[in-house]
C-alpha cells in the first residue's frame, strides 16, 4: 500500500516537473544560463523520480504474482483436503 501511494506521488511529481520544464521555456531567451541551470536540475529529477517509480512498479508486480501465486496454493490445498 505504501510503495502504491509512494508510486503515485512520483508519478504526479514527474508531471509537475515535467511542465514546469515545459514552461520554462518561455525565460529561455531572456535568462539562457537560468533556463539551462533549471532544465539540468529538473532534468536529472526527473530521470531519478522515473527511475525510482519504475522500480517500485516492478516491486508491486512481484508482490501481486506473489499474492496470486499464494492464492492459488491455498485454493490447491482445500481442494486436496476436500477431495
Amino acid at each position: 500500500m505504501i510503495i502504491k501511494c509512494a508510486y503515485f506521488i512520483k508519478l504526479m511529481l514527474i508531471t509537475v516537473s515535467t511542465t514546469i520544464l515545459f514552461s520554462a521555456v518561455e525565460i529561455a531567451p531572456d535568462s539562457p544560463l537560468l533556463f539551462l541551470a533549471l532544465a539540468i536540475v529538473l532534468i536529472v529529477f526527473i530521470h531519478s523520480l522515473w527511475r525510482s517509480a519504475l522500480h517500485d512498479e516492478i516491486i508491486m508486480r512481484r508482490k501481486k504474482l506473489r499474492m496470486r501465486q499464494h492464492e492459488i496454493t491455498q485454493h490447491t490445498n482445500i481442494s486436496n483436503h476436500a477431495a
